[in-house]
């Protein structure tokens, strides 16, 4: 299931037809197929309100890795933050566009994906992904999202990431001949899958959430703080036993780092 972020715009800025009512129908039935999580911008234009409405961009592409898509709703301005991201960013086109806006969205089109909300939509200096006719009224709304459902499918498919898989989403820190460390979230309830190395061994690092991690048969509990060390051959898998993100650091150490040196004994998302 894909984790869809939604940046919501200040409703009351925004000459179309989503209404906050048809924001929350819409959002509804996105999230009977998808993991979505809303971001709601605030402030009508007045100097303060804009400092909060950048706040929240910012915490919003602060987490971006946590999300496959990033579905902006808000306009050109969040379009300012999506070089600092691999996650593809998704803004759906209100018209008119000002002459402000589209200096915006020209600068940044190569880092994100626009959409216009009329079939056929199109604009002379920016490259379209697509355009249908948004209706948001309730007895429309939900082909409106299985329209987006199936864009952000299409998106995420074409922008595939190896750093993203079914459990969660690592960082790389460090690559070198002898090591590589990895910055790694498991969300809740996932585990990545039981296996083992040949060519590495690795030293695990929990620095946020609670962990259960079987290492040859025995298993055992860690959180924030706490260490165990995975040595060459050893079977091992980790599981996040909390009900939040749990966040470890992976150290490997050994003569080669690529992804394919692993068996696996057993997958929940059947990698065996």
């Amino acid at each position: 299931m894909l984790n869809i972020a939604l940046l919501a715009p200040t409703l009351n800025s925004v000459e179309h037809q989503l209404t906050e009512s048809a924001l929350q129908n819409l959002s509804h039935h996105l999230s009977q197929k998808i993991n979505l999580k809303v971001f709601n911008l605030s402030g009508s234009g007045e100097t303060g309100d804009n400092t909060t409405a950048l706040l929240s961009m910012a915490k919003l592409f602060e987490q971006a890795n946590e999300f496959d898509l990033i579905h902006n709703l808000a306009g050109a301005k969040p379009m300012v933050f999506s070089p600092f991201t691999y996650t593809p960013v998704l803004t759906t086109l209100f018209q008119p566009i000002d002459s402000q806006d589209l200096s915006v969205l020209k600068t940044y089109q190569s880092t994100g994906f626009y959409v216009g909300v009329k079939r056929g939509f199109s604009h002379p200096e920016l490259h379209c992904f697509g355009s249908f006719d948004h209706d948001f009224t309730s007895e429309k709304i939900a082909d409106t999202a299985k329209t987006y459902l199936d864009l952000y499918e299409k998106i995420v498919k074409q922008t595939q990431r190896e750093d993203h898989r079914p459990w969660g989403f690592y960082e790389i820190l460090s690559d070198s001949p002898t090591h590589k460390v990895k910055r790694i979230t498991v969300f809740p309830d996932k585990r990545l899958s039981y296996q083992r190395h040949f060519k590495r061994a690795e030293h695990w690092y929990i620095v946020h959430g609670k962990a259960t991690v079987t290492r040859d048969g025995e298993e055992i509990r860690l959180s924030a703080g706490q260490a165990i060390d995975l040595p060459l051959k050893a079977w091992h898998r980790i599981q996040n036993s909390g009900d939040e993100n749990m966040v470890f650091i992976e150290v490997q150490t050994g003569d080669y780092f690529g992804e394919d040196d692993i068996e696996r004994a057993q997958d929940d998302f059947g990698r065996v």
